[in-house]
């Protein structure tokens, strides 16, 4: 597993407890709180920013893509990406972003 699946997936997990574990009122980031969170996660939890992805688009590789997506990601981000149908992604603190959001989108392969 890459490093950044694997941080994605321990992230999540330990979100998703401290979701269960504090039961109280979700908000939305601040933007103070969000651009701290965001320079963070770009700068220590995931690094690498200069790296290429090292698999091509090939039509085998976007179909593991697919089943790895599947099994570490659709929990929380949805079938479709953007969170429809997952009944907490809302109440997770912070909420859990749509893949097609500009947030989003604006990774590089390296961060």
């Amino acid at each position: 597993m890459t490093r950044l699946i694997r941080t994605c997936v321990i992230g999540l997990a330990l979100s998703a407890c401290l979701g269960l574990l504090t039961g109280c009122q979700v908000r939305q980031p601040g933007a103070v709180e969000a651009a701290v969170a965001q320079g963070f996660k770009r700068t220590v939890t995931v690094g690498g920013k200069k790296e290429l992805n090292p698999f091509s688009a090939s039509q085998d590789n976007i179909r593991a893509g697919k089943v790895n997506f599947s099994h570490y990601c659709m929990v929380c981000h949805g079938l479709d990406g953007q969170n429809t149908g997952v009944p907490f992604a809302d109440r997770m603190s912070p909420p859990v972003p749509s893949l097609n959001s500009v947030g989003v989108q604006r990774y590089t392969d390296g961060n």
